[in-house]
């Protein structure tokens, strides 16, 4: 299942029928982190009519924890838009606060449902999403002979090189895709190498 973490916060303010909406969009690691946030977002926007919100958080398992609310807007027309941003963009461990303060005109449910989205989905636009690839720390004792193949190997697969030790032998720790580390290992069988290349 595809996870997209944010990786950078972002925000939205929006004017309709003189109500302003102040959509935050940012990245949570807990529940108690989540509520943590919400509490400063109520001191700094302080007598605001309505804190509109939405969060999931999903484990590496994608066991998932999803909450929102609608903060006394009719049913349905806040909570919702929110979360179902979060779940189309497949948001691990994110939230979205919309703080609302009311300008006197009614909007409708309608028109309340389309400005609780529309001002959050310009915060997560705002926002920098990127998808969760799962790694995994490689440590391989190279021999000086082939180093050369092995770095243009592992520069092919992407990997990123952590450490590199000199010594009788060069050892090397490396990151990479948990996906791409059987496609690694065979690289180094099909080029011949494998018998120097020791991965502890």
């Amino acid at each position: 299942m595809k996870r997209n973490l944010l990786i950078q916060d972002g925000e939205f303010v929006l004017q309709i029928k003189k109500s302003l909406f102040y959509a935050f969009t940012f990245r949570i690691l807990s529940d108690e982190d989540f509520f943590s946030s919400l509490l400063t977002l109520k001191k700094n926007y302080k007598n605001a009519t309505h804190y509109c919100y939405a969060f999931r958080i999903q484990d590496l398992s994608n066991h998932t924890l999803e909450k929102m609310t609608d903060d006394g807007e009719p049913y349905g027309t806040a909570g919702i838009p929110l979360l179902s941003l979060l779940q189309s963009h497949c948001i691990a461990n994110g939230a979205i606060v919309v703080v609302r303060y009311f300008g006197g005109i009614k909007l409708g449910k309608k028109g309340l449902y389309s400005a609780y989205l529309d001002v959050a989905k310009k915060s997560l636009l705002d926002a920098k999403i990127e998808e969760y690839i799962p790694k995994e720390v490689l440590d391989i004792a190279v021999q000086y002979t082939v180093f050369d193949r092995f770095e243009r190997i592992c520069k092919k697969y992407e990997s990123h090189f952590l450490q590199v030790d000199y010594g009788e032998v060069v050892k090397v720790k490396i990151e990479i895709a948990s996906n791409d580390k059987m496609a690694l290992i065979e690289a180094f069988s099909q080029a011949n190498i494998v018998k120097y290349v020791i991965i502890q």
